[in-house]
């Protein structure tokens, strides 16, 4: 039997942060409109937002200030769904359904498949660690697929009969202290180094389940979708803060965060509302 899920206390001290700015909010497929967007990542010169525009099968591209850029474009995309960017600078797009593995040149913006052997079934999560290693959420598999950057496959955690497999992992991300994986059937926070858990956000699908997202120093942020707020954790996993306004965020799915000119800035996916929003630390 399985025990019964306690979530993060609701008194948890809220995070400080002010809207920059926010785009979208009217589903649709013009271009100056999102369609189910998932994944989100600040580019590594931090002039750019790149966003999984998975409904649309492209990759939207924001200034930081807000401004709509031209989107990226391929018959290569079937379901875009998460994105991050590799210490070179490159942008890699992880496809649900089509090749699992994209990579955008940030010159050219040309789309080419990473010639990376992979079994993934309706993968939902990546990221990138500093030194190259991609971290795969294969959510239909059950596993997390830990690969170097010609897809020497690491370490496999999880499979199909696993706890963390049944849970459904969609995202994970390493830190210098952990690998850390969200399954989103059940909402648990899983320290995959060694293999505990805690509950962590409320149970969603996985199709629009929680996100993950790290800073330098550690901790990292986590998205929980059906709460409409968004979770500050320390490095050990413990949550310390919470974000959330009411009617503000309907669905925040991917997120992702940087430190830009000494403050805390927080990129904010909401797939329901087909908005991008930027906040910013009033500290």
């Amino acid at each position: 039997r399985q025990p019964a899920v306690v979530l993060p206390p609701q008194n948890l001290p809220p995070l400080a942060l002010e809207q920059i700015w926010s785009v979208g909010g009217s589903c649709g497929h013009d271009t100056d409109q999102l369609n189910g967007p998932h994944g989100v990542v600040i580019g590594k010169d931090v002039s750019r937002i790149f966003v999984a525009d998975s409904g649309n099968q492209r990759i939207a591209v924001f200034d930081l200030d807000g401004g709509k850029l031209r989107p990226i474009d391929s018959d290569r995309f079937e379901e875009p769904h998460d994105v991050d960017i590799d210490p070179g600078g490159e942008l890699i797009v992880l496809d649900s359904v089509g090749s699992p593995l994209l990579c955008i040149d940030s010159q050219t913006a040309e789309v080419a498949t990473l010639s990376i052997d992979t079994s993934f079934y309706r993968p939902r999560g990546l990221s990138i660690s500093a030194s190259g290693e991609l971290i795969v959420s294969d959510t239909g598999g059950g596993r997390v697929v830990l690969m170097t950057p010609d897809g020497t496959t690491l370490a496999i955690y999880g499979g199909a009969d696993s706890a963390v497999g049944r849970g459904q992992p969609v995202d994970a991300i390493v830190t210098d202290r952990a690998l850390w994986a969200i399954t989103a059937e059940d909402g648990r926070l899983w320290d995959l180094n060694t293999d505990g858990s805690m509950a962590a956000v409320e149970r969603t699908s996985t199709l629009d389940g929680p996100q993950l997202a790290d800073l330098e120093d550690g901790t990292f942020f986590l998205s929980d979708p059906a709460r409409q707020t968004i979770f500050y954790h320390r490095s050990d996993g413990r949550p310390m803060a919470q974000f959330a306004y009411a009617g503000v965020l309907q669905r925040p799915t991917g997120i992702d965060a940087a430190i830009i000119d000494g403050k805390l800035h927080l990129v904010v996916v909401d797939t329901d509302q087909c908005e991008v929003s930027l906040w910013q630390a009033l500290f």
